[in-house]
């Protein structure tokens, strides 16, 4: 599914992976609530109209230096923290197997490395910045709990 040219021409200097998987993890998650809600009569929220004037300059240097902005908390910045912590304790977890067990998948491990470095500007957003850019402290606390409860769940369910 291509991305809509209006996304890629406001957005320049996110990488066509990433941001297809921001747009994978969120919308269609949230979309998915969206409709549950609605189809059961129950209320949901709508879409809240703000102003995209940019008046920071730090947010305009940012943008010239082509880094993602995360400053805003926002609920759409759940789901894909989470699966990127998912990710980058599947590629431990992976690596730890192949190196102390010496039994691995190859092809996996292959697959959760490049679902981390795409995760990058998340993993960066969320330990290394210290400008107004980055992710809310908010939003990866309720990611690695979401996180937790999914690998919980797992281990249970699946084993």
């Amino acid at each position: 599914m291509p991305i809509p040219t209006d996304f890629r021409r406001n957005s320049p200097s996110v990488p066509r992976q990433f941001s297809c998987s921001v747009r994978g993890f969120s919308s269609y998650l949230f979309g998915f609530i969206e409709f549950t809600l609605k189809t059961l009569n129950l209320s949901s929220h709508g879409f809240n109209l703000t102003s995209k004037a940019n008046d920071d300059v730090q947010q305009s240097k940012r943008y010239e230096q082509e880094i993602f902005d995360f400053g805003t908390s926002s609920s759409m910045f759940l789901p894909m923290t989470t699966m990127a912590i998912v990710n980058v304790l599947a590629l431990l977890w992976g690596l730890y197997r192949l190196l102390a067990w010496g039994e691995g998948l190859i092809l996996e491990l292959m697959l959760a490395s490049f679902a981390v470095v795409n995760c990058l500007p998340i993993y960066e957003a969320m330990v290394l910045r210290k400008d107004d850019g980055k992710l809310p402290k908010r939003v990866c606390f309720l990611a690695g709990i979401l996180t937790l409860v999914l690998i919980v769940s797992g281990y249970f369910f699946l084993k």
